[in-house]
């Protein structure tokens, strides 16, 4: 029998897009940063943390139901989209302060504080994509879709962003911006409320 599925707001579709673009532009941003401030193999870093990032995010969310419940998508979201921002930028204000030659014996250091910096904005949008996946109503993919469709859009966007703005302010632009009011839009209680009432207690695949 055929199971009808209620529609998930259109905001969202919208944050998930906006938060899956200012992800991948900054992560390719990082990528640039690193290849001029530190060694150049050491761009290819950048993408390692962005996994390692996402993916804690993804597990914070599964081994914290309660605090992620389908009722509270909008609320979690709209805090973890802020810390996005907040951490985007001031991982990359902590980058910008470390002294581009410091001594031998203070290289490692600096390397673990780059790293610990630069994977909490990660994080904290691997959060905001796992609730948005998991924890809403199915909807046939056209979610994961508008996930996909702002992750190559935000490949391809940064490239004409860096044609008009230098890369710090592309950084602080991408990193804070968007992602503060898909924040605010997709904090509301009212959505919050309607979600979790549409909400399924399993997806249609589970037994």
């Amino acid at each position: 029998m055929l199971q009808a599925f209620p529609r998930i707001p259109g905001r969202y579709y919208f944050a998930i897009f906006v938060l899956a673009s200012a992800t991948l532009s900054y992560q390719i941003l990082i990528t640039r940063f690193f290849s001029v401030m530190l060694y150049y193999h050491f761009a290819f870093a950048a993408i390692s943390l962005a996994m390692l990032g996402l993916t804690r995010g993804a597990m914070e969310v599964y081994n914290k139901p309660d605090r992620y419940a389908p009722e509270r998508v909008g609320v979690e979201f709209a805090r973890h989209a802020s810390w996005f921002a907040i951490t985007g930028v001031g991982a990359m204000v902590v980058f910008l302060c470390v002294p581009l030659v410091i001594p031998e014996q203070h290289v490692m250091v600096a390397l673990a504080i780059t790293t610990v910096a630069f994977v909490r904005p990660f994080t904290e949008s691997g959060v905001c994509i796992t609730l948005l996946l998991t924890r809403l109503p199915y909807s046939g993919g056209w979610l994961y879709a508008a996930d996909l469709a702002g992750a190559a859009l935000g490949c391809l966007g940064v490239i004409f962003v860096l044609l008009v703005v230098d890369p710090v302010s592309a950084t602080l632009g991408i990193g804070a911006l968007p992602l503060v009011r898909a924040g605010s839009w997709c904090g509301t209680a009212a959505t919050s409320a309607a979600c979790a009432s549409a909400a399924p207690s399993r997806l249609p695949w589970l037994p």
